[in-house]
């Protein structure tokens, strides 16, 4: 129509998005106080925040090294992709406002640019930093930008023959991807391609003269409806898996799985119709929205920087005595120098700090993650049994293999770093440990090549 309003831009996006998602937040801080425990409520609590300032992808990058091993256990990860959209949506007006004052400029020509910029950054960082790759805008970019190149100079559009076969084929490379793509799949990169063309070719096969017979069936009463449901899906189906995971204190059995997919659709349903469609209609002025808006962000952020503190006043059992013994389990493992955490940067490792004991035969490592670390004070405990002079070489949340099937760039430098010390110390015996349960089948697999490196 000629004409663009970043103000209501930005007026639908916070109608559309923050809503339900501060609604979803204070219920899951709430619940957390609840049935968390004191160590993970607080990195929670601090990602609350970051939910709230639209950083939350930033915040699950910087401790991924950690974090990939809780993911399970925490109940705002899946904001991450929430964080990646929102920073598009808050810099994308700026970018059509600057583009509209230089009547020179293609359209077409700059959203190329960009998006060969941002898939480029994909592609490299991949292979070079994953965990950055997958959480940050820059190489997340194209996959949105793709949207606005097709809205803004969609391809001629296909006969009836050509519309059908443009669905179907968009729906194979979807399907396929789910199919064949799996944890140990680099991704975005080149692996993001095919989805998302995928889904280019459906939504411009459905929105020709001729509608497919596929596209039909993505818009029958039941597909539509579960569309409409969607965004409410998104939010509550997480914290629900993981709030089940902490009330039970284990893996959740396969009926307790579906037991917790049903309580998601419900709270989805309610989360739609009482709050999503009600505030995201709600007649008033766009003064009061970003007013209101304001408050709810600053809400959020406050709620979750003082996280600690509330926790103690709703939760009188954690007291002195408490934080004491967490403080001395920390002491005995001494994390920070011979447990690495958070993330784990093998920097801070100080090897005549680690050796856990000085028995008068060979050297030994002990290399692993925090389970492998609590190992060490009983070692240290019976040294004069033991007879060996142990090294303590372990990191939070980083099983002993060469390359995990996370990618997680802190812990596979800290693995290879592992197999420095022992060539430079011509370490003869090693111990091997690891929470196995808690990682991805291809971790343990990839002790084949740990072996035959030692």
């Amino acid at each position: 129509q000629g004409r663009f309003s970043a103000a209501a831009f930005y007026e639908r996006r916070i109608r559309r998005l923050l809503p339900a998602l501060a609604a979803v937040s204070v219920l899951t801080f709430a619940a957390g106080l609840w049935l968390m425990p004191a160590e993970m409520f607080d990195p929670f609590a601090t990602s609350l925040a970051s939910v709230a300032s639209f950083l939350s992808n930033v915040s699950f990058w910087q401790h991924s090294g950690y974090w990939d091993l809780a993911s399970g256990l925490q109940p705002l990860l899946h904001t991450w992709s929430l964080g990646v959209e929102e920073q598009y949506y808050l810099i994308a007006p700026l970018v059509i406002i600057l583009m509209a004052r230089k009547p020179g400029w293609s359209w077409e020509g700059s959203l190329a640019a960009l998006f060969a910029v941002s898939f480029g950054i994909s592609l490299w960082t991949t292979t070079a930093y994953p965990s950055a790759g997958f959480y940050l805008l820059p190489a997340r970019a194209w996959e949105l930008l793709a949207g606005a190149a097709l809205a803004l100079r969609p391809p001629k559009m296909p006969g009836r023959a050509g519309a059908q076969l443009l669905a179907a084929f968009g729906a194979a490379l979807i399907t396929g991807s789910i199919a064949v793509y799996s944890a140990e799949t680099p991704f975005p990169g080149m692996a993001a391609l095919v989805p998302c063309a995928g889904a280019a070719l459906l939504i411009h096969a459905g929105s020709g003269p001729f509608t497919p017979l596929i596209s039909r069936l993505l818009a029958a009463g039941p597909v539509a409806a579960l569309g409409r449901l969607s965004y409410s899906l998104y939010l509550v189906h997480w914290p629900v898996g993981v709030l089940a995971h902490y009330s039970v204190m284990r893996r959740l059995q396969p009926v307790e799985h579906a037991a917790a997919l049903v309580l998601s659709a419900a709270l989805a349903v309610a989360l739609h119709f009482a709050v999503e469609r009600p505030l995201r209609y709600a007649v008033a002025p766009r003064r009061m929205v970003f007013c209101a808006a304001a408050v709810v962000i600053l809400v959020m952020i406050a709620a979750g920087l003082s996280g600690s503190a509330v926790l103690r006043a709703t939760r009188p059992s954690d007291g002195p005595a408490d934080r004491e013994t967490l403080a001395l389990h920390r002491r005995l493992w001494r994390e920070g120098t011979c447990l690495l955490i958070d993330p784990p940067d093998v920097r801070r490792w100080n090897q005549t700090g680690c050796r856990r004991t000085a028995g008068a035969g060979p050297v030994a490592l002990l290399w692993g993650d925090s389970f492998a670390a609590h190992y060490a004070p009983g070692v240290g405990d019976l040294a004069d049994r033991v007879g060996v002079s142990l090294i303590q070489f372990t990191a939070q949340g980083c099983p002993p293999v060469l390359s995990d099937v996370r990618s997680v760039e802190p812990c596979t430098r800290f693995n290879h770093a592992a197999l420095s010390l022992i060539e430079a110390e011509h370490i003869s015996r090693v111990v091997l440990a690891a929470n196995w349960s808690e990682y991805r089948p291809g971790d343990i697999a990839r002790l084949d090549a740990v072996l035959d490196a030692l």
